[in-house]
């Protein structure tokens, strides 16, 4: 988006895993390689690599920093998401401020609240129901503590669409495939209410943009459509897309299977891992980051329920107000394309 619309005169992109080998897509490697556009090999854990990562010539400066680095796996150990996500940023951070940058954009999570099926503001008492969002609200805490550090915070729902890997539904995209296969119902624990609330990624990189350009300093913002997502509307998408049916277990066999987490997970990968490397050997498809694992956190009973509209009031509308049948399925061929995922069949 920044470098098709012309919108900057230089992007610096930063990270310590090479393009080549991040599961770019053709229009995004394209981006990588204009002229607008320059790649730094750098791992932000080490600090001797940030300083660098400010550096121009002639006096210039950089007036935004996007901070989207995070340890986005579930299930590890707060220690890992303290060394792979708190502490880059707050480093990060006090060199941007150093370096008297225009506005610093920190990308949070809507996991933060309480995990209740109410729609929750940004002014909402904070409760964290994973480790990685406790992790977030330090960091979030920490940064407004660091002097002349022009800070805005977007927490957004379960981000959705093209190059995203780990937001949640291209789970239910795979296991949809592995149950096709299968030739079975697939069913998922706990009841149709539970709400999985979505943003679609082009609409998170709006809001960055109109953060980094209109919000005042100091703002906290949420990011969430208006679909009011649910687990009922994303089992009728994948019923749509691959032709099987859904279910739910239930809140009493839910409830009794995380008694046991350690053999449920167990079981539930048992299921589906294998299947899914059926799948993928079928297709001629020998490296992937889609995987149908799950971990304890999977068991869990959160909502996710945030209210997205404060930022409405400054300008800014989401052009994707609903998670729909052909958003997934652009989601979906992205990974097709990408020969990531087995073709529809």
């Amino acid at each position: 988006m920044l470098v098709s619309g012309g919108m900057c005169g230089l992007v610096r992109v930063v990270d310590k895993v090479p393009p080549h080998l991040a599961y770019l897509s053709d229009a995004h490697a394209a981006a990588m390689r204009d002229p607008v556009c320059e790649f730094l090999h750098a791992d932000l854990r080490c600090e001797e690599f940030i300083a660098p990562v400010f550096n121009l010539s002639g006096g210039l400066k950089f007036n935004y920093v996007f901070n989207c680095a995070a340890d986005t796996r579930l299930g590890l150990e707060e220690s890992i998401y303290y060394a792979n996500t708190h502490v880059p940023c707050i480093r990060f951070a006090r060199e941007a401020a150093t370096r008297q940058v225009d506005k610093f954009i920190l990308l949070s999570t809507g996991e933060i609240y309480s995990p209740d099926n109410r729609p929750h503001r940004e002014d909402d008492k904070l409760a964290p129901w994973t480790a990685l969002a406790k992790s977030f609200v330090q960091t979030e805490k920490e940064l407004r503590t660091i002097p002349n550090l022009p800070v805005i915070i977007l927490r957004p729902a379960i981000i959705y669409g093209p190059g995203d890997m780990t937001g949640g539904i291209e789970r239910r995209l795979i296991c949809g495939a592995v149950y096709k296969h299968l030739n079975e119902r697939m069913k998922t624990l706990f009841t149709p209410d539970l709400k999985m609330n979505t943003v679609h990624v082009s609409d998170v990189c709006l809001a960055m943009w109109h953060a980094a350009t209109l919000l005042p300093v100091g703002s906290v913002f949420n990011l969430c459509d208006k679909g009011n997502t649910d687990q009922q509307c994303i089992n009728m998408l994948v019923e749509r897309i691959f032709g099987i049916k859904t279910g739910f277990w239930g809140a009493f066999w839910s409830n009794f299977t995380m008694l046991y987490p350690g053999s449920a997970i167990e079981d539930i990968n048992t299921k589906h891992m294998q299947p899914w490397v059926d799948l993928c050997s079928q297709a001629g498809i020998t490296n992937t980051p889609l995987s149908p694992f799950s971990d304890a956190d999977h068991l869990s009973h959160w909502h996710l329920c945030v209210d997205g509209s404060r930022i409405e009031s400054t300008g800014f509308a989401y052009t994707k107000p609903a998670i729909t049948q052909e958003l997934v399925l652009e989601q979906l061929h992205y990974y097709i394309q990408m020969h990531l995922f087995p073709p529809l069949t």
